[in-house]
């Protein structure tokens, strides 16, 4: 597994289902993936992945006169894998896509 793989992977995704992909921008509503993967012996791989869709909104807190800006999880998927070692990203980035996949559908769905 590579970030760039990762990347361009999810980003054709997205692009493919008519949303605008800035990479490193500073916009608002961003995609976030994490992938912590071990490899304990050379027969098996272990990975936690996850992928969250955040925006950012203000939110006026007991403690502080004006509102703050805060970091919103609007979608969350995540999951453990383990799999042999020249099988696993392959698996990995399976679950990345469908997980995409999903919060395109829900995005979708949200506006009709």
């Amino acid at each position: 597994m590579n970030h760039d793989a990762i990347e361009t992977s999810l980003s054709n995704r997205l692009t493919a289902a008519g949303f605008v992909v800035q990479k490193n921008a500073d916009e608002d509503t961003y995609l976030y993936v994490n992938v912590m993967t071990t490899n304990e012996t050379n027969s098996t791989c272990v990975s936690r992945y996850d992928a969250f869709l955040y925006t950012h909104g203000t939110a006026k807190l007991s403690y502080h006169e004006r509102p703050v800006l805060v970091s919103v999880s609007l979608m969350h998927r995540g999951g453990i894998g383990s799999s042999a070692p020249p099988s696993h990203p392959a698996a990995v980035m399976r679950a990345l896509e469908g997980f995409v996949d999903l919060f395109i559908t829900q995005i979708r769905n949200a506006n009709r």
